[in-house]
C-alpha cells in the first residue's frame, strides 16, 4: 500500500484524471481499429521526432512507415526486407533505423530520410531482437549466436556464441547485454570482449522476455515455465521467483522492489522481490480487459497504464490493485480491436496511438492526443 497521504494521492489522481473526463478526443474514429499504442512523449519529442510503424503494404510486404509528429502524416516509407520484420529499433538521435527481418539480415537506414545506409550480413536465420546503444549495436537470432555491429564502421565485432537454443530477447546495459533463449538459459555478456559473464540458470522452459537493471546488477527473466526469476547478476545467484498460472508475458518493469508484470492474457500481476518474492495484486477484476493484454507502462506517478486487444487503454493504481479508468475506448471493426504496444515517456498528458486494421493491412492513421490542449 501506498506510504504517501490520501489526501496527496487523491489530489495527483485528479490532477491526471480529470483531463480525460473533459475531452472526447476518439469519438469520431474511423472504422480501422487501434492495432498500436506507440508512445508516451515529451513536448520536445512531439515537436522534432518522429515514430515508426510496422505495416504491410498491398503487395503483401512488410514494411516501416515513418510518421511526423507535427501534423500526425506519414514522412516516408522504408521497403526492402525479403521476408516478415520481427524486430526494429530508432536510435537516441533519430539518426538511425534499424530493422531486422526472418530474412536473417540487419538493415541501416537513415532515420532522416529513410534512404537505406547498410545490410549486416552473417545471421543465419530470423533476427528476433535487437538493441542499440550509440552506435553499438546487438542483434540476436533464431541461428543460436548474438552479433555486436559497429554503426560506424559496419563490422561485426564480436559473435556471441554458447546459447543451444533460439534467442528470444535481449537487454542491452551500454557494456553489458542480457539475453534470453529457448533453452531456457539468461546468459550476461561483456560486449567489449565477447565474454560471457554468467550463465543463469534454473528455468525449465524457454526464456521470453527480460528486464535488465545494470546499476543495481538486476535482472529478470519471464520464461514459459509460469515463472518470473529476479537474478542477482554479479553473484550469479536467484534471488526470487515469482510464480504464475500464465506462460506467455508481454513486458515487465522493476521499481526499487516492486516488478509489474504483463501477462498475455488479462491480467497484471504486482510483485514484491524481496524475501523471495510475493504477489501483492493481480489487477484484474470486473473492470479489467476482456481480451490479451498487450502493454503496460508504469507511471512516475505510481499509476499504470495498460493496452489490450479489447480497444481498450486503462489505468490502475499500482498501490492500491484499483482499477481507475478507462483513457480510451476504441470501436471495434470486424477484425476485433488490438492495442499492440504502449511506451510511455516524462509526460503524462502526451499520447500517441496509430491506428488501423489488425492484420496490418490497410491505411494507418496517427493520432495525437493531447490532454492539456483546448476542446474541441
Amino acid at each position: 500500500m501506498s506510504d504517501k497521504p490520501e489526501s496527496s494521492k487523491t489530489r495527483l489522481e485528479e490532477h491526471l484524471i480529470q483531463p480525460f473526463f473533459q475531452k472526447d478526443f476518439l469519438s469520431e474514429l474511423p472504422e480501422e481499429v487501434a492495432y498500436r499504442i506507440i508512445a508516451y512523449l515529451t513536448p520536445s519529442d512531439l515537436t522534432s521526432g518522429r515514430i515508426v510503424t510496422g505495416y504491410r503494404d498491398r503487395y503483401n510486404h512488410d514494411a516501416l512507415r515513418v510518421w511526423k509528429i507535427d501534423d500526425a502524416q506519414p514522412a516516408f516509407t522504408i521497403n526492402g526486407h525479403m521476408g516478415y520484420i520481427s524486430t526494429f529499433q530508432v536510435s537516441d538521435d533519430g539518426n538511425y533505423i534499424v530493422s531486422g527481418a526472418n530474412d536473417g539480415m540487419v538493415r541501416v537506414w537513415c532515420g532522416q530520410t529513410g534512404a537505406r545506409l547498410h545490410v549486416l550480413q552473417g545471421h543465419t536465420s530470423t533476427v528476433r531482437c535487437m538493441s542499440l546503444h550509440g552506435t553499438t549495436l546487438v542483434s540476436g537470432s533464431y541461428d543460436q549466436t548474438l552479433r555486436v555491429w559497429d554503426l560506424v564502421d559496419w563490422k561485426c565485432l564480436h559473435i556471441l556464441t554458447g546459447h543451444l537454443g533460439m534467442v528470444w530477447c535481449e537487454q542491452f546495459g551500454g557494456i553489458r547485454v542480457v539475453s534470453g533463449a529457448s533453452d531456457g538459459t539468461v546468459k550476461v555478456w561483456n560486449v567489449q570482449t565477447g565474454e560471457c559473464l554468467q550463465t543463469l540458470t534454473g528455468h525449465t522452459d524457454a526464456v521470453e522476455s527480460l528486464l535488465f537493471e545494470p546499476e543495481r546488477d538486476l535482472v529478470a527473466s519471464a520464461s514459459l515455465d509460469a515463472t518470473i526469476r529476479v537474478w542477482d547478476v554479479r553473484r550469479g545467484t536467484c534471488i526470487a521467483i515469482l510464480l504464475s498460472h500464465q506462460r506467455y508475458f508481454y513486458g515487465m518493469q522493476l521499481r526499487e522492489n516492486r516488478l509489474v508484470a504483463c501477462y498475455a492474457y488479462l491480467d497484471v500481476g504486482v510483485w514484491d522481490i524481496r524475501d523471495g518474492g510475493s504477489c501483492i495484486h493481480r489487477l484484474q477484476d470486473v473492470n479489467g480487459h476482456t481480451s490479451t493484454i498487450t502493454s503496460l507502462q508504469w507511471l512516475d506517478s505510481g499509476l499504470l497504464v495498460t493496452g489490450s486487444d479489447d480497444g481498450l487503454v486503462k489505468l490502475w493504481d499500482v498501490d492500491k490493485g484499483i482499477f481507475v479508468r478507462v483513457l480510451v475506448r476504441l470501436q471495434s471493426g470486424r477484425s476485433g480491436g488490438r492495442v499492440w504496444r504502449c511506451r510511455l515517456k516524462a509526460t503524462e498528458t502526451l499520447l500517441v496511438c496509430a491506428v488501423g486494421l489488425q492484420n496490418r493491412t490497410g491505411d494507418t492513421k496517427l493520432i495525437l492526443i493531447d490532454f492539456d490542449a483546448s476542446y474541441p
